[in-house]
């Protein structure tokens, strides 16, 4: 199966595992990456600017036109609203590596042809380019993850055909938890909520992508999870829900 699924700011591997499975190759980029002895399908690579990274895939015999999925998944650390309070504190200079880095995956998106998506908590990305596209909160997939029950308002930018996935919210569930403002402590040390590339962030779009290449090819289907019952659907949050940052 032709075509390349590429993976910025992916240093688990989570997010290609399904495409993987099911014939594409798949490319996960992230400086955390090996550099000497690297794995199988990693690349280490500056982001900051897109350069490199098209050079990187043009050695390994790949263009934009070449991709038929893009995830990016920026480090949102310093611009995420959450964290306002310490915008100050962490200066300009981390705002404006966030902002490069960001600025990487858009220039890219607006080069590939095939389906798109970046994630970002609500941040200061909607003033600086544009709305998101999608919105929602982890506990809207907790039918995935039990273990994402909780509210935590994250974005989606997209485009050439992204289908946002129907909500699979977890039944009987208790009401979700407020873990990112208000984290429980676990004797003297907070509790720690994973990153970006967590549970959520990845199960959300693997089912959404499925759908997407099931509507474009005869791609196989990565997940065979029963639709949620008509009382446990919810509406996701919309771009109008939402005040601008």
């Amino acid at each position: 199966m032709g075509g390349l699924v590429l993976s910025l700011f992916d240093l688990t591997g989570n997010f290609v595992k399904p495409w993987a499975e099911a014939g594409f190759k798949t490319l996960c980029v992230d400086t955390q990456h090996r550099i000497r002895a690297p794995l199988p399908g990693t690349l280490n690579v500056d982001l900051s600017t897109i350069g490199p990274l098209l050079v990187a895939l043009q050695q390994r015999g790949y263009g934009p036109k070449d991709i038929a999925f893009l995830a990016c998944w920026p480090v949102c650390t310093d611009v995420a609203v959450s964290g306002a309070r310490d915008f100050r504190t962490k200066g300009l200079r981390r705002l404006a590596a966030s902002v490069e880095q960001f600025a990487t995956c858009q220039e890219l998106a607006e080069l590939v042809e095939c389906p798109y998506m970046i994630e970002n908590p609500v941040s200061a990305m909607a003033t600086h380019w544009r709305k998101p596209d999608h919105y929602f909160h982890p506990h809207h997939f907790a039918g995935f993850e039990p273990a994402d029950n909780y509210t935590k308002l994250t974005c989606i930018w997209s485009g050439n055909g992204f289908v946002m996935p129907e909500a699979f919210p977890l039944l009987d569930a208790a009401e979700p938890d407020d873990r990112i403002h208000n984290p429980p402590r676990v004797g003297s040390r907070e509790f720690s909520v994973g990153n970006p590339d967590g549970v959520c962030p990845c199960r959300l779009p693997r089912e959404c992508v499925a759908r997407e290449r099931r509507s474009m090819s005869s791609a196989p289907r990565f997940f065979n999870s029963p639709q949620p019952p008509a009382k446990a659907t919810v509406k996701l949050v919309t771009p109008d829900d939402v005040e601008p940052c």
